[in-house]
């Protein structure tokens, strides 16, 4: 009877893409809660007060979008090469 041999892991296999869609996902929340906070912040105490709320939802946008971004770009660029060009309508030019 044999024991099967552990294989050293590295650190790349440890945020496998579960971890990374996890990750996108927590990051949108806190983008919403932050923004839903700054709203009512906003009601209560003025723009001025919730300004910072504000920049950190956008920032915690910015950084979803970049995540996001990410975890597609491969799958965008060879789908975009397969798109045909729609066909010209308009009148026939006749040749003379």
């Amino acid at each position: 009877m044999t024991v099967p041999q552990i294989q050293p892991t590295t650190p790349d296999q440890h945020f496998s893409m579960f971890s990374k869609a996890l990750f996108t996902q927590i990051i949108f929340a806190i983008c919403v809660a932050t923004f839903i906070i700054g709203v009512h912040q906003l009601m209560t105490v003025g723009f001025e007060q919730s300004y910072f709320i504000f920049m950190f939802s956008v920032a915690s946008f910015f950084g979803y979008l970049l995540l996001k971004g990410r975890a597609t770009a491969p799958e965008d660029k060879s789908a975009s090469k397969n798109i045909q060009q729609p066909k010209r309508k308009g009148r026939k030019k006749s040749k003379r």
